[in-house]
């Protein structure tokens, strides 16, 4: 599927900017823009990413969704549904929000009055002033405003994507143990059939006891492995409850696609090695917060050296009454703060520090994206062909294998224990299939989750 460009988190937020008339507008139009950057990025239909706040049509709407069993794309809308700490993010978006349409607004004026007492009479002075550089430095402190809102939507948005990926890899995982117990289950009840195949050869005096024990002591390891993985099952289930934000009834009542189309076929990424790193870099969402955080911090910086140079001024109307005449005089006010003690050296050097900081962690960011494209597309195709060689090759030859030794039992050729063997290692090397199929599709799912827009910081450690 091809992607649209990224979006512009920055240009977006300064538009809201210019015409915010409240925080409820400026928080409503920053959870559009997210919902939009989700539908885009994980191939979300239109809303779906941007749930309505009726808790009762969401229940219902994510019990719907759960009567069939859950795929990737049907547990993800689940979660977007259910799960109240996806909902908490984008409420966090209130916060930068509110500070957006803060920037917007000119302070109080300010109302001073004051009386002396004079034996022929009282004087009074009251006096109306109203802050008017911050006039001239609103248009700083908006851009500030809604370059930090751009890198709280960013982030946000890497955010339920890397949760969107977390839980796609959580049933991949889930599925890949259902399986491997459907496949312990085979070889537990093959065990007890050789067990008592052997106890009818043991009696006849065809085998050893020592034969006999090692079948016995088979059986006992493969129910061990059984009872482990059931248990396995079970915990990484209430795990993948968690993610999908599920308890209680609705958390029992799920289940599982029956066939994962990912354990029979090689992934597929329709993407040359030479264009990942460009893709990657385009749609991460970590250099689109880090372009916002430095156009803030530059902003900052201006603005630091600014109020530097004119710290601070009001003007206004003044009001007098004289205490012998009792006439009231009127008149303009001006104050001025002069830079004499503080000239703001300290905080515009502050301003600078923090402007290179965020250079200094984009360009860093932008060579772990790129890392991380090259490290996963070698991981993944590394995984790729270990499962297209278990696939094609060792799991078939392990079954023939199998035959031949039947056909050589059947002709008395061999004795049962050889049949026993085989028949594990023909269901050792199915588990291996099943484990590498496992560890491709997630390899995969990882450089999508990446080509989405989110780097996940383990993405540059060794695979396991």
């Amino acid at each position: 599927m091809k992607r649209a460009p990224v979006r512009s988190f920055a240009f977006l937020a300064l538009l809201a900017a210019t015409g915010c008339a409240s925080a409820e507008e400026a928080q409503r139009g920053a959870r559009e823009r997210v919902g939009g950057e989700l539908e885009l990025r994980l191939g979300l239909a239109p809303g779906e990413g941007l749930p309505a706040a009726d808790e009762a049509g969401l229940r219902d709407a994510a019990r719907a969704i759960l009567s069939a069993p859950l795929t990737e794309e049907s547990a993800l809308r689940v979660a977007l549904l259910s799960h109240r700490g996806l909902r908490a993010r984008m409420q966090g978006l209130g916060v930068p929000a509110a500070e957006l349409a803060q920037a917007g607004r000119l302070p109080n004026p300010l109302l001073s009055a004051s009386a002396r007492f004079f034996d022929a009479g009282t004087e009074f002075d009251f006096g109306l002033t109203q802050p008017i550089l911050d006039l001239f430095y609103r248009p700083l402190r908006q851009r500030i405003a809604g370059a930090e809102l751009a890198a709280a939507e960013a982030r946000v948005a890497a955010g339920l994507i890397a949760h969107a990926f977390a839980l796609r890899r959580a049933l991949v995982r889930l599925q890949a143990e259902r399986e491997d117990l459907s496949l312990l289950t085979a070889e537990s009840e093959a065990a007890a059939a050789a067990l008592a195949l052997m106890q009818d050869l043991h009696q006849a005096g065809n085998v050893t006891d020592r034969q006999l024990v090692a079948v016995s002591a088979e059986l006992a390891r493969s129910q061990a492995e059984l009872a482990g993985a059931s248990g396995s099952w079970r915990a990484r289930r209430e795990s993948l409850n968690a993610l999908l934000g599920l308890h209680g009834a609705d958390g029992e009542a799920w289940t599982v696609a029956a066939e994962a189309s990912w354990i029979g076929g090689d992934p597929e990424l329709d993407l040359r090695a030479d264009e990942l790193e460009g893709r990657a870099l385009r749609a991460s969402l970590d250099l689109a917060a880090a372009r916002s955080r430095i156009e803030a911090a530059a902003q900052r910086a201006g603005l630091a050296d600014w109020s530097g140079l004119f710290p601070a001024g009001a003007i206004g109307v003044s009001v007098e009454r004289d205490a012998d005449s009792g006439e009231w005089a009127f008149g303009p006010s001006v104050a001025v703060a002069l830079p004499l003690l503080d000239a703001g050296g300290a905080r515009s050097a502050a301003a600078l520090a923090a402007f290179l900081r965020e250079l200094d962690d984009a360009e860093q960011r932008a060579v772990e994206v790129r890392a991380a494209a090259r490290s996963l597309r070698e991981r993944l195709d590394g995984a790729s062909a270990r499962a297209r060689i278990l696939r094609e090759e060792h799991v078939p030859l392990s079954a023939r294998l199998t035959l031949e030794v039947l056909r050589e039992f059947d002709g008395m050729q061999i004795g049962a224990f050889e049949v026993i063997e085989a028949k594990q290692r023909e269901l050792a090397a199915r588990r291996a299939l099943l484990a590498a199929a496992r560890d491709a599709r997630l390899a995969l799912l990882d450089l999508e989750e990446l080509l989405a827009g989110h780097l996940q910081p383990e993405f540059l450690s060794q695979p396991s």
